[in-house]
């Protein structure tokens, strides 16, 4: 394993403030034997957890991150983590590893349980800085909006080129309709 120090170390406080910080301090809270989150050794110690006991871990990142499911008949949101979890490769239907086999869950209802003015999606290209806030995201219409059409029209873009790179096609899902996305061309 490679022991080359990091390129870049946030400062304690900015690490003791962390999101990955809160999630060590609540798993210790439910009994899982981690250091303290502002011991140093308490990410490598999360990351050693997440491989020995990657159902427990996966079930924990379901809940701490608040995962909206259908609730079975007993109550519970799925019927196994994983399923062939000893065969961490490709997926063989039967063989797995399967994840959160049973799970029903609504992507688009998960995506926009949040909202309010904190930026949901920003995307950086050459027209500079564009975002989507969550407040109304969930009432992006399908389609792009006529500023964005008029851009893909003046590059003579096409669609797959266009939808790659928009901030508008992240939301696409939401429109509950097929989508696709291809990597955009570059061209000499």
């Amino acid at each position: 394993m490679n022991q080359d120090p990091p390129l870049w170390t946030p400062a304690p406080a900015r690490a003791a403030s962390s999101q990955l910080a809160r999630f060590i301090d609540a798993l210790r809270r439910d009994g899982i034997g981690l250091p303290e989150s502002s011991d140093a050794e308490a990410f490598a110690a999360l990351h050693a957890w997440s491989v020995e006991q990657p159902a427990e871990f996966w079930a924990a990142v379901w809940r701490d991150g608040g995962v909206i499911a259908d609730r079975q008949r007993d109550g519970t949101e799925w019927d196994a983590v994983l399923v062939g979890g000893d065969r961490m490769a490709p997926p063989v239907p039967v063989e797995g590893p399967s994840w959160f086999t049973g799970a029903r869950l609504n992507f688009a209802e998960n995506l926009l349980r949040l909202d309010g003015d904190a930026p949901a999606l920003i995307a950086w290209d050459e027209g500079g800085r564009r975002g989507l806030r969550w407040r109304g995201l969930d009432l992006l219409a399908p389609g792009e909006d006529e500023e964005e059409e008029q851009r893909r029209a003046e590059r003579g873009s096409n669609t797959e080129d266009w939808w790659a790179t928009s901030s508008h096609h992240a939301a696409s899902p939401l429109d509950g309709e097929e989508w696709k996305t291809t990597a955009p061309r570059y061209n000499a």
